[in-house]
């Protein structure tokens, strides 16, 4: 009985040993958490705005409301662009200000849910901070800033509880950050901001308690700067549709890699059906290819290199097969039987080339040979060079990787 009394004493010594130490210095390092949560809130909410916009479908009209955050100076606003997409009347209420600014809406971007539109501005407007949201860490702590049903400058606080979150959401492509704080309807197209006061994305949904998504402030920065350039936002299209390729479907088809995508449909005539593209087919990370490709060198007077996507990028090279000419000595046998550089040897003495060990193989057939053929690429031409070895008395060996 001695033996229970004694551990339930030392029990509740260290249960109770915290909250009489807090009792004793309730501050702690609680303060400075509290500071500076308060700071960040009273430095970015007189820059987080409340929207209202007028929609029209069909014959009637619908108000929808949210939040912005003003970033310039000029009175350039970020939002969403489901908060003021379509609208025929925009206004917007800023914090500290009595009149209500009508806005005009810049551009829109569907695909991120971004919106930017601009209001006159009257003296000194409040501008937030952008950060970089490259930075972002899990497990940070981050606040949510704005107005949701109705209500003025609302601060939550959270975490970012994960990066790169693709959601399947009709056409959005934006690689979400996900966070705990509590972002609801009407906070759309508030800040996300860190406790350095910088904001770091622009709010956009929520899905269930507690799991927020917000578009990364980098992408905001690229949208908005082709917006006030051009009004809008030109991508590449490939004419394919696709989904996330997750855990399961990596390991039923094998693939180490979980990062890709796996190919749902390919519209006719596009680019991608050109290429070859089939539903079912994967997209994922491939290993770069080397920075610097092997070079073999000849006593022929020439070197030669695989042929890379980066050649035929720069030197708009035709051929899909074949070795790369990197190098033509001036006066060599090579020299005088008209190769050039940048050419694609696709052939000697009949010998298709396709890859360097194709290319060492038929060099060492015709070391011997006084004379033979070399088909080479030159662009959309092909030409057929005939190479005229010189007098024996030197090494005509060849084939021979360079040194390095």
């Amino acid at each position: 009985m001695k033996k229970l009394i004694w551990f339930l004493g030392v029990g509740l010594f260290l249960i109770l040993s915290p909250l009489s130490a807090r009792a004793e210095s309730p501050q702690g390092d609680f303060t400075a958490l509290q500071k500076v949560i308060t700071e960040v809130s009273q430095s970015v909410q007189p820059a987080v705005v409340h929207i209202q916009a007028i929609l029209k479908q069909e014959n009637r009209k619908i108000t929808v409301v949210g939040s912005g955050v003003i970033v310039d100076a000029k009175g350039y606003i970020i939002t969403n662009d489901h908060v003021v997409s379509k609208a025929v009347k925009v206004t917007v209420t800023i914090p500290n200000f009595k009149k209500k600014f009508p806005a005009k809406v810049l551009g829109t971007d569907k695909q991120t849910d971004l919106a930017v539109i601009q209001i006159q501005p009257e003296g000194q407007m409040p501008v937030a901070q952008l950060g970089n949201s490259d930075q972002v860490q899990v497990g940070q702590w981050v606040l949510a800033i704005g107005n949701p049903y109705g209500l003025d400058g609302t601060v939550t606080l959270g975490i970012v509880s994960g990066r790169g979150r693709n959601v399947e959401n009709g056409p959005l492509i934006t690689d979400f950050l996900q966070t705990d704080a509590m972002i609801d309807f009407g906070s759309s197209g508030g800040p996300l901001v860190n406790l350095n006061k910088e904001v770091i994305g622009i709010n956009s949904m929520m899905q269930g308690r507690g799991i927020g998504f917000t578009i990364p402030v980098n992408t905001v920065l690229e949208v908005r700067d082709k917006i006030l350039s051009s009004g809008k936002i030109d991508r590449g299209w490939i004419g394919v549709t696709f989904q996330p390729l997750n855990r399961d479907l990596a390991e039923y088809f094998g693939i180490p890699s979980r990062s890709g995508v796996v190919v749902n449909a390919v519209f006719s005539g596009s680019p991608a059906e050109r290429a070859g593209l089939a539903p079912g087919d994967i997209i994922s990370e491939g290993e770069q290819p080397e920075i610097e490709p092997e070079e073999v060198e000849t006593d022929l007077g020439f070197y030669v290199k695989p042929l890379t996507d980066l050649f035929r990028f720069q030197y708009r090279v035709e051929a899909r097969e074949g070795v790369f000419v990197s190098f033509v000595e001036p006066g060599s046998v090579a020299g005088e039987a008209g190769l050039g550089q940048a050419q694609v040897i696709v052939e000697i003495e009949g010998q298709k080339i396709k890859a360097l060990e194709d290319f060492r193989k038929a060099v060492e057939k015709v070391k011997d040979k006084e004379r033979f053929l070399v088909t080479v690429q030159d662009g959309k031409d092909t030409r057929y060079l005939l190479f005229k070895h010189r007098p024996k008395g030197r090494d005509s060996s060849v084939g021979r990787a360079a040194d390095s």
